[in-house]
């Protein structure tokens, strides 16, 4: 009687060999190869980025090399979001929106010991829904006497900005923005 029930899993075999409505591996988007292909693509291509710093209300601007780009995103190619780390530590939930005809995927932890503790991509309406528009970050670091946030839009194929909010003590917050522009007509 027991053999004629199919909708029973035998608990023996091992989680491979379990039906995919059992056993469903994550396919969640590959940030960090994605921004490692931007990087390489500003490197490659870009002629000219320009950089605007914003601190207290007071902007700043000039111009920097694909070099001085590289090593300012170094920061946010983390290992946080390697496959391995980002299938194992994170959260996917994700949302359509109709009047947009956009899909953001959100990507979450509840690991403090994380310092990027949320991405989300940014999916245009295509017939194959395949064209990232952009992808933002949220990390987050702190030891004994101060915190940093830092908030990251990565427009693709055209700019990134980068929000920070740097806390010491109980002094008040510098925030400081940095945007990087390398093709104005994305």
């Amino acid at each position: 009687m027991a053999s004629s029930c199919a909708d029973d899993t035998d608990p023996t075999q091992p989680a491979a060999a379990l039906p995919d409505s059992v056993n469903s591996v994550k396919q969640y988007f590959p940030v960090l190869d994605y921004m490692r292909g931007e990087v390489r693509m500003v490197d490659s291509f870009a002629t000219a980025i320009r950089q605007y710093v914003t601190v207290n209300g007071r902007t700043d601007s000039g111009f920097i090399t694909p070099d001085q780009f590289r090593n300012i995103m170094q920061e946010y190619l983390s290992a946080d979001l390697s496959k391995e780390n980002f299938e194992r530590y994170y959260m996917e939930s994700s949302f359509f929106d109709e009047g947009t005809q956009t899909s953001t995927f959100t990507y979450s932890t509840k690991n403090d010991e994380l310092e990027v503790h949320r991405v989300d991509v940014l999916v245009q309406g295509t017939e194959t829904y395949d064209k990232v528009s952009s992808i933002y970050l949220e990390k987050f670091s702190a030891n004994d006497d101060s915190s940093v946030i830092k908030k990251v839009l990565l427009r693709n194929g055209a700019s990134v900005v980068i929000n920070s909010e740097v806390t010491k003590g109980n002094a008040a917050p510098v925030v400081r923005q940095e945007k990087l522009v390398w093709n104005d007509f994305e």
